[in-house]
């Protein structure tokens, strides 16, 4: 089973980015990929190896910004960059997107964070909550997978952020079941919800109480409008659930271990 690519979709098609392409424009979200101006870096593409070797041999002795566009990616990419940001002491400023694990790992790790006016943020799901229920369900596991949810979990602890927040927000989505895909084995999870955004209170809980400065939703309405300005023209409409959580504990420990699907499916929905 390949690695889990924390990534939906429907931003693709606007980043139009991958690890074999990274250097490309990216779409009608970005230009180019990588883009200095100053002692600031742009960054604009999806967490891969490749790409983020890219971003990371980008920045120099002078730079002092990493502006941050990203759909998602990998988790293990996505703590490689935070990681190099915090010990390079750089500002990481998030600019118009921040999608599942540049959210769960940048988002969240990078020690000095500001968010841009309007951006889009949006919590998935990780390596973690996906192994331990594939464990849960008696579905065959990943050495990729477990490796991944290792990897999460050494970089939560050493940034002081609570564990609980690398399967909170799947539980949020409220997640029907899961299962492996008999196209190519992967394993896919079938939510009520696309995305979770938390409020700045609860993300700053996530942080470990790290503050984050500039823009964050005030409200649903805020988020909407974010994601529709996104999608692409005919793009299914994205789900999310904004604010804190309303569900009780025994709901939240169902949703972190959703049950097997009863029929396999041939396409992932989210």
């Amino acid at each position: 089973m390949r690695r889990f690519l924390h990534v939906l979709v429907f931003t693709l098609a606007a980043m139009a980015a991958s690890s074999a392409s990274a250097q490309r424009p990216s779409g009608g979200i970005c230009p180019t990929a990588l883009a200095r101006q100053g002692d600031t870096l742009q960054a604009c593409g999806i967490l891969t190896g490749g790409f983020v070797d890219q971003v990371i041999a980008a920045i120099t002795p002078e730079t002092r910004t990493l502006v941050l566009t990203s759909v998602g990616g990998f988790s293990r990419d996505a703590i490689r960059l935070a990681d190099a940001a915090n010990q390079r002491e750089l500002s990481v400023e998030i600019d118009r997107v921040c999608l599942s694990a540049c959210a769960h790992f940048v988002l969240t790790g990078a020690e000095k964070v500001t968010v841009r006016p309007d951006t889009v943020v949006g919590f998935h799901r990780t390596d973690t909550v996906m192994s331990r229920a594939m464990e849960a369900r008696g579905l065959k596991d990943s050495e990729d997978l477990a490796a991944g949810a290792l990897l999460e979990q050494d970089f939560f602890q050493r940034r002081k952020m609570p564990l609980s927040a690398l399967s909170e927000p799947q539980a949020l989505l409220e997640p029907q079941c899961i299962g492996l895909s008999p196209r190519d084995g992967s394993v896919y999870v079938r939510n009520n919800f696309d995305y979770y955004v938390p409020t700045r209170e609860v993300l700053e809980v996530y942080r470990g109480q790290r503050p984050i400065e500039g823009y964050w939703p005030k409200s649903a309405g805020e988020v909407t409008k974010g994601f529709t300005k996104l999608s692409p023209p005919g793009a299914p409409r994205r789900t999310f659930r904004f604010g804190n959580s309303r569900l009780t504990s025994a709901q939240m420990q169902h949703y972190r271990l959703p049950p097997k699907c009863a029929t396999e499916l041939a396409v992932e929905r989210s």
